[in-house]
């Protein structure tokens, strides 16, 4: 009896050994991408760090980081970065531009390095995307990207729109259309996002693996269209076309749905509110608006329970502001102004 239950005490410690390596080798192979993801910095999502109304020497906070920017000579500045707000700023190397962004763990940005010749008297240069660490306090190259650069003017072309896992998101905004490039990271490849349809566009907001896309641009006052995409262990995939009449700034993640406002036509003299759910992929028809010559509309907050918009009169001057809940289908007007 005894020499069994020794038999016994043996056998289960040889399973949880194995059980134990199993887990250990399972780690070590997973995939490139989960690997880079889970070292992306927790929870904090990748997301531009300045906006466009940001002003220089601004403080901006980011993912346990202080970030602010001076220009040396328009477009080039210099960033820097501090784990206090009011002291130990320091200069990140390499960057000459303030379209970075920044995931937790590190910084990305694209800009203009010299390279070696000349072409009319003026230095080469090319476009590379680079990596910061702020533990470590050093810039990474890590790809040279494809197109010429103006050596005369140095204009920027590419700025990071998105990270996640292994890849990045590079949105080139000389070229006509609008179009988004992927880098792989483990790959070392790009190349051009293109849907079925032949769109590529740019990336219009983010939420976890799914991103809507602005698939083409017409003028600020022109409706677009606009497609829902996921990032799969493939790449990029475009899920559906949301709307063919959408706006730019119309578009909100809340959970696992995505609300945003549409109009049946080019016209834009409705607003229709919709519920995409990331799950079912089913749509849904919350509410419609109707406009006429005398107001037009505006979407100032979605929620997952209410939806508030703006009505401006032409005739008085006004902004009349209401509120609609989906539980009461009513609308109520809680502010007006100028």
């Amino acid at each position: 009896m005894k020499k069994t239950g020794k038999v016994k005490i043996y056998r289960a410690v040889r399973y949880l050994m194995a059980v134990i390596c199993i887990m250990i080798c399972g780690i070590m192979v997973q995939k490139p991408e989960k690997a880079e993801a889970a070292s992306s910095g927790g929870r904090f999502e990748y997301r531009n760090v300045f906006e466009d109304t940001t002003r220089e020497g601004e403080v901006v906070r980011c993912g346990g980081y202080y970030f602010k920017y001076y220009n040396r000579t328009w477009p080039v500045c210099d960033v820097y970065i501090s784990t206090r707000s009011n002291s130990g700023y320091r200069k990140i190397p390499n960057c000459r531009t303030n379209k970075i962004g920044f995931n937790g763990a590190a910084v990305y940005f694209a800009n203009n390095t010299y390279v070696s010749g000349y072409t009319n008297g003026y230095q080469n240069m090319a476009h590379v995307l680079y990596k910061y660490t702020p533990n470590t306090n050093k810039t990474y190259r890590m790809k040279v990207l494809p197109g010429k650069v103006d050596s005369c003017t140095g204009d920027f072309r590419y700025n990071v729109s998105y990270v996640y896992g292994c890849r990045v998101f590079l949105t080139i905004s000389d070229e006509w259309p609008d179009a988004t490039y992927v880098y792989n990271a483990v790959t070392k490849k790009i190349a051009k996002m293109i849907s079925k349809s032949g769109t590529s566009g740019t990336i219009e907001l983010t939420h976890g693996k799914y991103f809507v896309t602005k698939d083409n641009y017409h003028s600020d006052v022109t409706p677009s269209s606009f497609s829902i995409w996921k990032i799969t262990s493939k790449g990029a995939v475009r899920i559906t076309t949301l709307t063919k009449y959408g706006f730019s700034g119309r578009f909100f993640f809340h959970g696992n749905a995505l609300y945003y406002a549409r109009s049946t036509n080019s016209s834009g003299k409705d607003l229709i509110l919709c519920k995409y759910d990331l799950n079912t992929h089913a749509k849904k028809r919350l509410a419609t608006f109707r406009t006429n010559e005398a107001y037009r509309i505006g979407v100032d907050d979605v929620t997952s329970t209410y939806f508030k918009y703006s009505k401006y009169n032409y005739s008085d001057g006004m902004f009349y502001r209401y509120k609609y809940v989906y539980s009461t289908k009513r609308s109520i007007l809680y502010s007006r102004g100028e």
